[in-house]
């Protein structure tokens, strides 16, 4: 038997981030790079619920343009492990942010309460990262074997406290 990659991920209640990962149960986790500090205030301080608030052109405005997924790229990160209508039907429409350190490709297996917030409990179906030449994450083949990123380019909590961002 196979140990599939676990991953627990903590949502508030009442964000449209939760809503959205819930109703399709799979999700991409981007994590940041410390040069996209900024997208902190603006994707995780507020919800998209917020009237007349939108995380996609608060994003770009402050020059991160949100990139659709490429789900037909050669070695892309949303189709691998997934039949071709599932990917499509799964990712297709769905945007990241590029130049991100690390994208995780999630599925949802169970939830629970914990307050404010619930947990889901996640697969981790694939791990890809940003090809500036085909501009998409692509898919990282064997990324049991891949070093742990390096805390001078990642994007940290401690790094945010020291930087006043939370």
């Amino acid at each position: 038997m196979i140990l599939a990659d676990l991953m627990k991920i903590s949502f508030y209640h009442g964000t449209m981030t939760k809503d959205a990962f819930f109703s399709k149960k799979y999700g991409i986790l981007q994590l940041l790079d410390k040069d996209q500090k900024d997208l902190v205030r603006i994707l995780g301080k507020r919800s998209g619920y917020e009237a007349g608030y939108d995380k996609q052109r608060e994003s770009e405005r402050v020059g991160y343009a949100w990139t659709e997924i490429n789900t037909i790229a050669a070695n892309s990160l949303f189709a691998n492990g997934l039949d071709d209508d599932e990917a499509r039907n799964t990712f297709d429409g769905m945007k990241v942010l590029p130049r991100c350190q690390s994208y995780l490709k999630l599925k949802m297996i169970n939830t629970m309460e914990g307050g404010d917030h619930e947990l889901a409990l996640c697969q981790v179906l694939g791990v890809g990262q940003w090809d500036a030449r085909l501009n998409c994450a692509v898919d990282v083949q064997d990324y049991v074997k891949i070093e742990p990123k390096d805390e001078q380019d990642v994007l940290y909590t401690g790094y945010l406290r020291q930087e006043g961002v939370i």
